[in-house]
């Protein structure tokens, strides 16, 4: 090529390059001239230029939306619906802009269109997983929530994969109100995606405090458990719903599931255990401790699931109408069996102390049960909490045995040994207590406030307790006051003592001589818990049915009301007394800390699943 060619082309091509960006410019600026009539709601000027700059494929997008948004303001329907069919030829047939024609068929009234048009859409979907979250994100922010999910349907459809869109599905079948239709999703979803378990529980905490939605769910699980007897997820779930429910008797079925499938699940039946016992659902309690029991040996809650059998047990004697000496004493030989067994030293310990207080507090032998202590506290390899609980034990028992030099000594070690502990800090409260059982108030009252201004968090329910009922009848400056606390405190001791007939006198006298003194409702309440050491169930229910007639406003009355409701409930086995009584908690005494245990067994009684 010559040197005039070579000239001439390259002059050619730098005037083409200038054109090129003299366009490019042009095209720049009318972009930034539309965009400021946009702004400013001069749609018709706007739209003059966006015509001009839509016939650029490179600049098309970047005009769109302010276009469409144009076309709206003026109502310019039909300008609105060519560009639309413009901008999926420009995007390479995108289904996106389909969707987008339904939704403007949709808005302008034209639904037999819409519904056409949104068929139509739903088929040209492909199996492009970006290009669904596209138009899936684009329907959400139309709170087109119905399209969405015939779109995920329709995702499952393309890929061939009914398992996939779960998670998306479920959250815009909750957006739709629809929470059956979710948590089968979610159930599906889980099925293949265990470890997202407990970010569905989550989700779902709130909702099915709802008895409805619980049951729906439950209906689900129950449902997919069925289709799969080894659908972990759904069986770890519904022992999560039965456990909210506090139902523990099915919780305990899913977890035995649970633990048949796959083993060592041994930690969450000792949990359903003691949740069962806590609600004096006693039988559940006794088949989920058995359960561990029968693993054997080298299950590591073998030996405190013995132990709390042994505990269950005693509290459903205790619980009984009439319990007799033989049912403490078969308690007793299961004491024994277990301390003269195969388990842990530590565990050992802890029924020695359990024993020690059957001995002391049901069959009234302090000697025995002051012998055993002594032993336990000198033992070796004992964990140094047990010890302190055993020495406090033995303190007690020593009260008991008219020895409270030997108690003042052993409460004295343990608050020094666990200063600033809970364990210490009880150890303060019964010095504190046995000064009160003395008819010391005053230096009662100073123990106890050192115990609150030390460490409040710390100061258990029963040293408040002591505390505000010093303060609240005790005043020095009354002869009366004086002798009727101090005749209290004692009639305290010997309860505390088992002395039960002589305490009872003491009771009997002061109503006597005490009569309309604020310690009134006490010597009832007194009374009441004496008769039901007794097991003189009719004499409790009178003189707490004489606090709720007599004291209404008394601090005790929601508790005498509470106890009342218990008696009926599982000693008397009356259910419509018991109903009639948590009930009036609920509407008399709504601040009451009973309110949460009253408002459950009224339920549970009623017939309603908790």
């Amino acid at each position: 090529m010559n040197l005039f060619k070579r000239c001439f082309i390259l002059i050619l091509c730098c005037i083409s390059s200038f054109n090129t960006l003299l366009s490019a410019q042009e095209s720049k600026d009318d972009m930034a001239i539309a965009m400021q009539f946009y702004e400013q709601g001069e749609y018709e000027k706007a739209i003059d230029l966006f015509k001009k700059l839509s016939g650029n494929s490179e600049t098309f997008f970047d005009i769109y939306d302010s276009y469409i948004e144009s076309l709206k303001a003026l109502k310019d329907e039909k300008g609105e619906e060519n560009l639309i069919n413009k901008a999926y030829l420009v995007s390479g047939e995108q289904p996106l802009f389909l969707f987008q024609l339904a939704l403007f068929y949709e808005r302008i009234g034209n639904e037999k269109g819409a519904q056409k048009q949104l068929s139509k859409s739903l088929q040209a979907v492909k199996n492009n997983s970006y290009q669904i979250q596209q138009i899936a994100l684009f329907l959400i922010d139309a709170k087109k929530f119905d399209w969405t999910k015939q779109l995920y349907l329709r995702g499952q459809e393309v890929f061939k994969k009914p398992e996939i869109y779960t998670l998306e599905l479920a959250y815009i079948e909750g957006k739709m109100g629809d929470f059956e239709a979710m948590v089968s999703s979610f159930v599906q979803y889980l099925s293949g995606h265990p470890n997202d378990l407990y970010a569905i529980i989550n989700l779902l905490d709130t909702e099915v405090e709802d008895k409805k939605k619980a049951d729906i769910l439950e209906a689900q699980l129950l449902a997919a458990i069925g289709r799969n007897k080894e659908d972990l997820a759904a069986l770890e779930m519904l022992t999560w719903l039965y456990k909210k429910q506090e139902d523990y008797a099915s919780a305990y079925s899913q977890i035995r599931s649970l633990d048949l499938l796959k083993k060592g699940n041994e930690e969450q039946m000792l949990e359903i255990a003691r949740l069962a016992f806590r609600e004096k659902d006693f039988k559940t309690a006794l088949k989920a401790y058995k359960y561990l029991i029968e693993k054997g040996e080298n299950n590591p809650y073998f030996s405190i699931a013995n132990l709390e059998y042994i505990s269950t047990q005693k509290s459903i004697i205790l619980q009984k109408k009439n319990y007799t000496q033989e049912d403490l004493l078969q308690l007793k030989d299961s004491y024994l069996r277990l301390i003269n067994g195969r388990i842990q030293p530590s565990q050992i310990a802890m029924a020695k102390i359990d024993l020690a207080d059957l001995e002391a507090r049901y069959f009234y032998n302090t000697d025995s049960a002051i012998a055993i202590l002594s032993k336990l506290i000198n033992e070796k390899d004992i964990h140094k909490d047990l010890i302190a609980t055993a020495k406090m034990d033995l303190g007690d028992y020593y009260i008991m045995n008219n020895e409270p030099w030997e108690s003042i000594l052993l409460y004295t070690q343990v608050a020094k040994d666990f200063k600033g502990t809970p364990i210490g800090e009880e150890a303060k409260y019964r010095n504190a207590r046995l000064s009160y059982f003395k008819g010391d108030f005053d230096w009662a009252l100073t123990q106890l406030k050192v115990i609150k201004g030390n460490t409040f968090e710390l100061i258990s329910n029963d040293a408040i307790e002591l505390a505000s009922f010093i303060s609240d009848n005790y005043n020095q400056d009354y002869e009366e006051d004086k002798a009727a606390m101090k005749s209290y405190s004692e009639m305290d001791l010997l309860f505390f003592q088992n002395k039960l007939e002589q305490a009872n006198k003491i009771a009997d006298l002061m109503l006597l001589n005490y009569s309309g003194h604020p310690l009134e409702d006490d010597i009832y309440f007194m009374k009441a818990k004496i008769s039901e050491k007794l097991q003189d169930l009719e004499s409790k229910e009178k003189n707490l049915f004489h606090i709720v007639e007599h004291f209404p406003t008394s601090i005790l009355a929601d508790d005498a009301l509470f106890q009342l409701a218990e008696l009926y409930d599982y000693q008397l086995n009356i259910p419509e007394k018991a109903m009639n009584y948590y009930e009036k908690i609920l509407l008399d005494y709504p601040d009451s800390i009973f309110v949460i245990d009253a408002r459950k067994r009224y339920r549970f009684l009623r017939g309603d699943k908790l």
